[in-house]
This record gives structure tokens, sequence and C-alpha cells, in this order.
């Protein structure tokens, strides 16, 4: 007798098994919808697009603009300077138009600095159009951390959701630093400002498209709540948050951005191709994020952020280490602790300004885009007296720091809430 064939999986004993169901289970308990992350997703790459498009040319523009690398930094610092001073205004703004416009109309704004910037004649005008770029870009970073804070945080599970939300970031940082470092390597710098704006047009009309309205949104006449800020600045656990949050976006910064010179130079002189696809490392937090998201929840934030800290420290001191494939284990291991933190600490934000929420996070935006601007250009001071390894050890004394003010400040058994 003929033997029967072998049966395949059905559908339903692939949803019951174990590592599909660890998965699956924490999106399905926290109800998120699957065109809310599309819509999310497709928003944050256009913010991220523009945001990170410099950051694998920098070693172009020192050669084409005969400048030094802190001043091709300034690339980076110009538009997070702009997104921490635009931040709370657009916030405002959100607040009485509501957030699912606000995003959309800030993606379609974007393609025309984009595109400037294609045609920028030096260093000096390129910065320019760059800071006009970051004064758009709070209308879809900051926002979609409100929408998702009214969306997507309504059971609990804090952690989860932020670390899905800034799982999603990951990715958009990832293609957004991958896509324009590519196509200058093969079509040059020009090239990959026109094509990140023509991405940029067609994620405006598919968020328009498929991102939920907000359900959860309340409008609001009033301006900037004075009493609410004053509240926060005086709140040594909420102004922590700010300081670390700046700590963390310094750390992104400054890490890809002097570690790309590191790479370019010799002995390894990778070229621009290759230094692309360096960032692929961001892909690693996209898986690990989500997991941390439950972790975060179940020990608290104070200690998964400290744990985080010795991780991102560590990776740090990996990358000394003369050897490139040493250098990307050291990169992948800082990168996706800093992550974990950047969760750990929003989970915190939201446990520490139970008033007053949307203030603090407007104040934490602020705080958070300086850190990256300065993460783009201090370490560049440094640079002629040590190459990476003083920039590195700059990133360390901030990890410290950092580690040390939620030590000293965060009670050890804050739990999230709402």
């Amino acid at each position: 007798m003929l033997s029967s064939p072998p049966r395949l999986p059905s559908l339903v004993s692939l949803a019951n098994a174990p590592l599909y169901s660890r998965l699956v289970r924490p999106f399905r308990e926290s109800q998120i919808p699957i065109l809310g992350i599309l819509g999310v997703s497709l928003a944050g790459f256009s913010a991220y697009l523009n945001l990170y498009a410099t950051q694998a040319l920098l070693p172009v523009f020192t050669k084409v603009f005969h400048v030094t690398r802190a001043e091709t930094g300034l690339t980076l610092s110009a538009t997070t300077a702009a997104i921490a001073f635009a931040a709370p205004f657009i916030g405002l703004l959100s607040d009485r138009r509501g957030r699912k416009p606000v995003v959309v109309a800030a993606i379609f704004l974007l393609v025309v600095p984009c595109l400037l910037a294609a045609f920028a004649n030096n260093l000096s005008e390129l910065i320019a159009v760059r800071f006009v770029q970051g004064l758009i870009l709070p209308g879809v970073l900051a926002i979609l951390m409100a929408y998702v804070g009214e969306e997507w945080c309504k059971r609990g599970s804090i952690g989860f959701a932020m670390s899905v939300f800034i799982s999603l970031n990951i990715l958009g940082g990832f293609l957004g630093r991958l896509i324009p470092g590519l196509i200058a390597a093969n079509f040059g710098w020009r090239n990959a400002f026109i094509a990140s704006a023509l991405l940029c047009f067609c994620c405006g009309i598919a968020v328009l498209k498929i991102l939920p309205p907000s359900s959860s949104f309340i409008p609001s006449r009033g301006g900037l709540n004075l009493d609410e800020a004053k509240a926060h600045i005086k709140n040594p656990q909420t102004v922590s948050t700010f300081f670390i949050g700046a700590t963390i976006l310094f750390g992104i910064i400054a890490t890809f951005t002097y570690l790309t010179f590191h790479l370019a130079e010799a002995p390894y002189a990778l070229d621009e191709n290759v230094i692309s696809w360096l960032f692929a490392v961001y892909l690693i937090g996209v898986v690990v994020t989500p997991m941390a998201g439950r972790f975060i929840d179940r020990i608290t934030p104070k200690r998964s952020f400290l744990m985080a800290q010795a991780l991102c420290i560590t990776g740090l001191l990996v990358t000394l280490i003369p050897n490139l494939a040493a250098i990307l284990i050291g990169l992948s291991i800082s990168c996706t602790a800093l992550f974990i933190c950047q969760s750990a600490n929003q989970a915190a934000l939201r446990g520490f300004a139970s008033q007053g929420l949307c203030t603090a996070t407007g104040i934490h935006a602020c705080f958070y885009y300086l850190g990256g601007g300065l993460g783009g250009y201090m370490p560049g001071l440094v640079w002629d007296q040590g190459g990476w390894s003083a920039c590195a050890f700059v990133i360390i004394a901030a990890n410290v720091l950092a580690a040390m003010t939620a030590m000293l400040i965060w009670p050890t058994q804050c739990k999230n809430s709402i």
C-alpha cells in the first residue's frame, strides 16, 4: 500500500505553536490594530528618512565640501536642534487639530526641504535646509508618540506598547539611513535626496489612506499649561527622564556618526555601500525591543534600564577592539541596549507623569532632540585627540551619568501606570 503523503501543519496547529504564540499573543492582548502598525510604520519611515538621510553620507560631505567631521555632523545637529525647538508648538497645534491631520500634513511638507537639499551649493545651505526639515519633523515624530500613547496604551501594558512603537522607529531609522546611503553610493548624493522626497510623498498618500483616525483624542482649546510644565520641572523623577532621554539620543547619533568615520578610514576603508549596510544592526532591535517591553512591565523600568545601560557600555568597549567583526558585535550590543533603555525611559515617564502627560512628553522631546544635536557635534571636537576611541569614551561618560541618575532618583518599585 502506498503511504499517505505527509500532512502539512494546519493554520490552527501553527497558531498553537509555542514560538508563534509567544510572538503573537502580546499583540492580541494589547489589541494593537494591524493598520495602525502599518500606518505608524510608514509615517515613522518618512520622518526618519529625513532625519537620518545624511548620516551615511558624512564621509562624502567631508570630501565634497572640504570641511571637518564636526562640521558635517551639523547636518544632523541642526535638524535635531530644530526638532527640540518646534516640538512644543506643533504639540499645541495637534492638541487642537488632532493627531492624524497634523502627521499627514507634516509628511507632505517634508517633501519641499528634501528636494531643496538636493540642490544645495555648499554645506551652509545644506545645514539651513536641514534645520527647516527639523522644524517640520515634530509633526510626525512627536505627534506619533502622542497617538500611540492615546490609542495603544489602553490595557495597562505600557512597556509592551511603547516597545512596539520604538521597534517601528528602529525599523524606520534603519531604512532611513540605508536607502539614502545606497542611492548616494551608486547615483550621487543629490539623487539620494530626490529619491527620498519621492518616497516621502508616497508615504504621505499611504498614511492618509490607512492610518486609523484617533478614537481617544480629546481636543484642547487651551495653550501651553505652564502650571503643568512647572510641576514637571520641579519633579526630580520627570526631570531625570528628560535628562536620560537626552543621553540616549546623544549616544545613538554619536555612535553611528563617528563610527562611520572610523570605518571609512584605514585600515578598514569601507565604501559608502558597505557603510550603509552597517545600520543593519538596527534590525536586531526590531526583534529584541518588543520582547524587552514585557520584561520592563515585569521587573520595573529602573531595573531594566540599569541592566541595558551595562550592556550598552560593554558593547562600546568591544568596539575599541581593532577588528571589524568585533566592532560590529560591539555595535550590535550597544545599539540594541540603547533601544531597550529608550523603552524603559518612556515607560518610566508615563509612570512618573500621571498628570499632564502631554506636557511632559513635549518637554521630553525637547531634551531628547537637544541631546541628539549634541551627539552629532560634540564627539567631533575630540576626534583629533584620539579618533573613535576618544569619541567612545565621551559616549560612555554620558551613559554612566544616565545610569547614576536612574539609580539615585528612580524608585525601584515604580510600576507603569496609565
